[in-house]
């Protein structure tokens, strides 16, 4: 599907996530039931992989908002490894093909599958999307606990020449105020 008309017109799909609303809210309620879990905690990797599963399965039913956006730019944060202290080339923080060895699970990647998390331009003032990028690719930062004092992370930047397709993850007012182009896009999906 490519616009709205054609999920619109594909009754065949609104009829199943119609036929599995009660499945889709126990999915989204068991993620909740887990949302106040510890990076510390001991069975922190069962929690991780039931929360993804479930949105796997969310996914999997509903389709997500895919996109154009017009926008200047976009930048991408990656955190460096112990094996590579320093990125130096732009394959290494871009849509990485080469060295799937090195790419780790995700919220929307299985181990070893390309994926490209990227941030967009906001009108404020207020919200730094360079940071916002660079947090972002390191979660564990925050954790109470982590197994290391400081962290590299390589942020690189890239002028939009086209417009692309994205898939939004941001649904909510005070974000989408942030971005109009993005906002608008949301709008005419919902």
């Amino acid at each position: 599907m490519n616009t709205i008309d054609d999920l619109r017109s594909n009754l065949q799909l609104i009829n199943n996530v119609n036929n599995n609303v009660p499945y889709l809210w126990e999915c989204f309620d068991n993620i909740v039931r887990l949302k106040n879990r510890s990076f510390t905690d001991p069975d922190i990797g069962d929690t991780i992989n039931n929360v993804s599963q479930r949105f796997f399965e969310i996914i999997n039913l509903v389709p997500l908002m895919a996109t154009f956006i017009d926008i200047p730019q976009i930048v991408r944060g990656q955190r460096n490894s112990k094996e590579e202290p320093m990125f130096s080339t732009q394959t290494r923080i871009s849509y990485n093909t080469s060295r799937l060895d090195l790419i780790e699970f995700g919220r929307f990647n299985q181990k070893g599958e390309p994926m490209f998390y990227g941030s967009l331009p906001t009108n404020s003032k207020k919200v730094d999307y360079v940071l916002s990028c660079a947090l972002e690719c390191c979660k564990e930062i925050s954790a109470e606990v982590r197994d290391y004092k400081y962290q590299d992370i390589t942020v690189g930047g890239w002028l939009v020449k086209e417009k692309f397709p994205v898939v939004n993850l941001c649904f909510d007012d005070d974000h989408l105020n942030e971005n109009p182009s993005l906002q608008e896009s949301v709008h005419y999906y919902l």
